[in-house]
Parts: structure tokens; C-alpha cells; sequence
């Protein structure tokens, strides 16, 4: 295996072929904090200014760029690179050499972080377990997944960051759209990595079931999803799903009037695929405890296309304890979208609405501001859907399905009738009649 120095020697030589093919590839592939030497990082600097100038690295042009920036200290380890080397540089062969580079970084990074926790550790200095957890995730986050660039950025490098962000997904397959699996709601709703959708209803108006049947459709067509409840614990996920996806309803599965769970219908309809759901059972749970279970889960699954929290308002604040439970609420929504970002994953996250649905008898559309305690859950949210339910007494009844907020798409409703003894939606246009009685207009 090569020195470190000697791949960083080679991946700047390689810089210096005139390629542009050759040229392009290093850096969409090497960030800058990638090099370990200090000199190498600064020619590589110097190499990125001139690249996104359009014109190509030469030892001369990196020299003046150096000298430019007050950077006279890199010009010996510069002029000793072969910027006129024989070697043929194609894509197959700078490829592993880019791969190396970047295997060694992660592995310096790891040794750092693993020497400053340690020695956080052993101080003792009052720092809660939790917090010396929640920054060793923060940090091995923030060397896997960030864009390893500070500063600002001018609009060309922004252009060419979306263009290899877009290629990647395009590449990988990864989950560049929320698919819940109702048509009509997918053909509204655009959600890609890192966006936060929040769903909102009044108590047993489906909330965690509309929740639950996108998992369980992304689950079905092979996107792995992470089902984080305060809500239910493991065994109601079980019912529920069985029941969602299977002939026996949830009441008598509850009351054990069925086979051996694993002989139910609905658990053997969704076999081939429960790898792709992974669930969380929490008791009781702090913003920072949620968050640091995304973390742990995304480093080992970071193909997940979507996380679920349900819901918000049982979530505890460990950060701000002192705060009012409406500023508590606010922190910890900014908090879940700030993970999101980072994490690069569609977040879920199931919301009480706060105010009666009806006034003086009288059928009343949900707003964005019944958000119990919102605060800043609408603006922390890139998009809202909120429940309303048209009949209150039937077990099974209609729903308009309202996306009342949307950054980049348009809003809209869906209309979906929900089956109680399934605990499942289905997009099925509501009857005139039904729309008559409750004095509802069709949009």
C-alpha cells in the first residue's frame, strides 16, 4: 500500500495531465479536507480556484496562484511534482487511487475524533454521557456526509455542487422523491433528501396511520424506512401492519383471535420485504435521544429513504428544560430539520393539532396554525399535511388529505376514504353527498 503522501503526491500529479475528463472526476471525487498534508491541501486549493476559472492546472499557474494567496511555503513541494509525467491518466486509473485518498482521510478523521471523545471522556469535566455520545455521532455525521467545504460559495460552484448531487442520485438510485404510494398525493408532493414533511390531524383522525401506511408502502416497493414511536410501542406496529396489509382486522388480532403471527396473511404478504423496515419503540424520548437514533441508524443503513417520528409533542426537551412547552416544541422541530439536512433523508414527523374541529356544529377545514404548539414546526417544515376527517362516528370514514404547504411543488387535496377495521387509506373520491352534508366545495 502507498504512503499517504505518495497517494496525495500522485492524485495533484494526476491533476496535472490536461485532461479535463481526468481533472473533473478528482474533483467531484476529492474534497479538500481529504489531504492530510497542509502543503498538498493548499496546491489542491489552489487547483479547485483555477479549475472553476476554466482554465487548466499547470505548475505555472498554481505557482502564481499560490503566490497570490500569500501560500509561498507550497512552492518547493509544487515544483517537485511531474506536472510533464508520461503516465497515462484515464478514468479507470485515477479512480482507485481517489478511492484510496479518500479511505485513508476517513480513517485519520475516525483516529481524531476518536482521540478527542477519549480524551473527553477521561476529564471528566461534567459533560453528560449523552452529550459525549450525541457529539461522537455529530462528528462521524459530519465526516461522512459533509460537503467538506466552508465559507460561501459563488453561484458556478453551487451549479456544478447540484450537478454532482444529481448525478449521484441518478447513480446510486437513490430516493430523490418521497413515494407514499398514493398517486394522486405523489403526482402533488416533492420531497427530496433532507426535507422535513409534517403530518397533521386531531386526536383519532389518523395521523400515525396515514404515517404508517407511507412507511409501509415504501417498505413494499424496496425503500428501506425507519419507524421511530413514542407514540405505540413495537407490537401495535406489528398489529397494525398485519392488518394493513392482510384479511384478519386489527380488533381481532389484538384480542389473539388469530394464528401464530408469523401464519397471519399480512405478515406473510409483506415477508419478502420487512428488511426494509427498521423500528425504534421508545417509552419516552428527548429531542437529543430521537436524533441520535437517526444518526445511529443512517450510519448503518444510509440507504434509508425515509425516517418517521411519531409524534413531536412526546418528545421531551433535554436541551432547553426551562423553556415554555410552545418554545420547547419550536427548538426541538428546528433541531429534527437541522438532522435531516445534515442526515440527507426525508424526515416524517407526525404533529397534534390543537383546536376542536368543529364551531358551532359546523364542519371546519384544518389550518397550518391549529399545529399544536407549532412555534416553528410549520416553518421548520418543507411541507404540511393535515387530516380531516368527515365522519366522527363510523369506524370507517372520509378524509380529505390537505397539502397545505408545499416550498417546491403545488399544494393541493387528495380525497381518501380510511378503513378502521385495516387501519389503511385509500385514495377513493368522496361522494357529493358526503361533501353536501359537511357544506364542502370540491376543489
Amino acid at each position: 500500500m502507498k504512503k499517504t503522501t505518495d497517494i496525495e503526491r500522485s492524485i495533484l500529479e494526476a491533476c496535472l495531465c490536461r485532461e479535463w475528463q481526468v481533472i473533473n472526476y478528482i474533483i467531484g471525487s476529492v474534497a479538500l479536507y481529504d489531504f492530510n498534508e497542509p502543503e498538498y491541501r493548499e496546491i489542491y486549493s489552489a487547483i479547485l480556484d483555477i479549475a472553476i476559472s476554466e482554465d487548466l492546472p499547470t505548475i505555472f499557474r498554481i505557482g502564481e496562484q499560490l503566490r497570490s494567496t500569500g501560500k509561498d511555503n507550497c512552492l518547493d513541494r509544487l515544483h517537485a511534482l511531474n506536472g510533464t509525467s508520461d503516465k497515462f491518466w484515464s478514468i479507470p486509473g485515477i479512480k482507485s487511487e481517489c478511492a484510496e485518498l479518500k479511505d485513508t482521510a476517513i480513517r485519520y478523521k475516525l483516529s481524531r475524533i476518536g482521540n478527542h471523545i477519549s480524551s473527553s471522556a477521561e476529564q471528566d469535566n461534567g459533560t453528560a454521557t449523552n452529550e459525549l455520545v450525541n457529539e461522537l455521532y455529530n462528528k462521524m455525521l459530519e465526516m461522512l456526509t459533509a460537503d467538506q467545504s466552508g465559507g460561501a460559495m459563488d453561484l458556478r460552484e453551487a451549479i456544478e455542487r447540484t450537478q454532482k448531487m444529481q448525478d449521484e442520485r441518478t447513480a446510486t438510485n437513490s430516493y430523490a422523491r418521497l413515494k407514499t404510494g398514493f398517486s394522486k398525493l405523489d403526482e402533488m408532493l416533492v420531497i427530496g433528501p433532507g426535507k422535513v414533511i409534517v403530518v397533521g390531524g386531531y386526536t383519532s383522525h389518523g395521523k400515525s396511520a396515514l404515517a404508517l401506511c407511507i412507511a409501509n408502502n415504501m417498505m413494499l416497493e424496496g425503500i428501506p424506512v425507519l419507524y421511530i414511536t413514542i407514540e405505540m410501542d413495537y407490537s401495535d406496529i406489528v398489529y397494525r401492519l398485519a392488518a394493513m396489509n392482510g384479511q384478519f382486522n386489527l380488533s381481532s388480532l389484538v384480542r389473539g383471535h388469530a394464528p401464530k403471527i408469523r401464519q397471519i396473511d399480512g405478515i406473510k404478504a409483506i415477508a419478502p420485504h420487512i428488511d426494509n423496515f427498521h423500528l425504534v419503540d421508545l417509552d419516552a424520548a428527548s429531542e437529543v435521544e430521537v436524533v441520535l437514533h437517526m444518526q445511529q441508524h443512517m450510519i448503518r443503513h444510509p440507504d434509508t429513504g425515509l425516517i418517521v417520528i411519531d409524534y413531536i409533542q412526546n418528545v421531551d426537551c433535554e436541551r432547553y428544560p426551562r423553556l415554555s412547552r410552545h418554545l420547547q416544541v419550536s427548538t426541538i422541530a428546528r433541531y429534527f430539520r437541522s438532522a435531516a439536512k445534515r442526515l440527507k433523508v426525508p424526515t416524517m414527523v407526525v404533529s397534534q393539532l390543537a383546536r376542536p374541529e368543529k364551531r358551532d356544529g359546523k364542519f371546519r377545514m384544518a389550518t397550518i396554525f391549529d399545529l399544536k404548539e407549532s412555534g416553528d414546526i410549520e416553518t421548520s417544515a418543507d411541507a404540511i399535511i393535515l387530516i380531516n376527517r368527515l365522519d366522527l362516528e363510523s369506524q370507517d370514514w372520509y378524509a380529505i388529505i390537505d397539502l397545505a404547504k408545499q416550498r417546491m411543488g403545488q399544494r393541493g387535496r387528495v380525497d381518501m376514504y380510511f378503513t378502521g377495521r385495516h387501519v389503511r387509506f385509500e385514495e377513493q373520491a368522496i361522494p357529493n353527498v358526503e361533501l353536501e352534508e359537511h357544506k364542502i366545495k370540491r376543489m
